[in-house]
Order: structure tokens, then C-alpha cells, then sequence
């Protein structure tokens, strides 16, 4: 199972969408404050109740990107459902950058200050699943080919 390099590609992504759940990915600078954006929702520095966004729709789909990456890893032998469950991953790590971004206008919006917006460096690990999402699909889409080749062989 970890001998195919697309579970490998697919351990990659669950590991970088775990660091991305924990860590902050972007945040909203004001004059006198900076709101982090992270699986706490905004956290002000310095600390400041100025802002409350419920983010568990974010939460949430950062929960599920590692966890159906995890669970395809194990389905190498229905590659059919692998693919799929790569594909949905894909559309779910779109889903996200979509979803933060609203939460960051939304923020915006209701701060009402002169604001600048900023990623941290764990807003480009989800790009870099896209990647390797991609790298797995076509993997197993390989894999997939070659048995419906050795297949027609028999």
C-alpha cells in the first residue's frame, strides 16, 4: 500500500493538512492590530474582543481534506473510489481557499477600518496538495490502466 507512490503523494497531503488545521494561514492588519486567522477563528495581537466569526464551516472542511486523503490511502485496491475520493479532495481543497477568503472579506467587512491583508506561509500547503492530489489521481489512474492491461493479457 505505501510501496505505490500515490499513497505516498496521499500521506504527504494528509501530514500538510494537518499542519495547516494548527497553524494559522492568513491575517488582517488594522493601525493598531493584527487578527490571525486560524482554527480559533481571529485571534487578535495584541489580544482585543473585537472580532467573533464562527469558522467552523472552515474548520470543517480542514478536518475533512486530511481525513478523506488518510482513508483513500487504504482503498488501493477499489481505484475506482480512490480517484474519486482524490477528485472530491481536490474540490474540497478549492472549497477551502474559496471559504477563507470569504471569511477574510467578511472580516474585513466588519472591522470597518483601513485594513491590509496577509497569508501566512501555511496558506500555500494547500496549493501544494492540489499538487500532489493530482500526482496520486494520475498515479492511480496509472495503476488502474495497467491492470485493465494485464487484464485483456489473460
Amino acid at each position: 500500500m505505501i510501496q505505490r507512490i500515490q499513497s505516498v503523494y496521499l500521506l504527504v497531503v494528509t501530514i500538510l493538512s494537518v499542519i495547516v488545521l494548527f497553524s494559522p494561514v492568513s491575517f488582517i492588519t488594522t493601525s493598531a492590530t493584527i487578527f490571525d486567522l486560524s482554527y480559533k477563528g481571529f485571534t487578535a495581537t495584541p489580544p482585543l474582543d473585537a472580532l467573533h466569526i464562527n469558522t467552523y464551516p472552515l474548520n470543517l472542511i480542514a478536518i475533512l481534506i486530511p481525513l478523506v486523503a488518510f482513508v483513500s490511502i487504504f482503498l488501493y485496491k477499489k481505484r475506482k473510489l480512490q480517484v474519486r475520493l482524490s477528485i472530491i479532495n481536490f474540490v474540497l481543497i478549492d472549497v477551502y481557499y474559496v471559504v477563507m477568503l470569504a471569511f477574510m472579506w467578511l472580516a474585513d467587512m466588519r472591522l470597518g477600518l483601513p485594513s491590509r491583508w496577509g497569508y501566512h506561509l501555511a496558506a500555500s500547503l494547500p496549493a501544494i496538495n492540489m499538487v500532489l492530489t493530482f500526482l496520486a489521481i494520475r498515479g492511480i489512474q496509472k495503476d488502474e490502466k495497467l491492470v485493465r492491461s494485464l487484464d485483456r493479457l489473460r
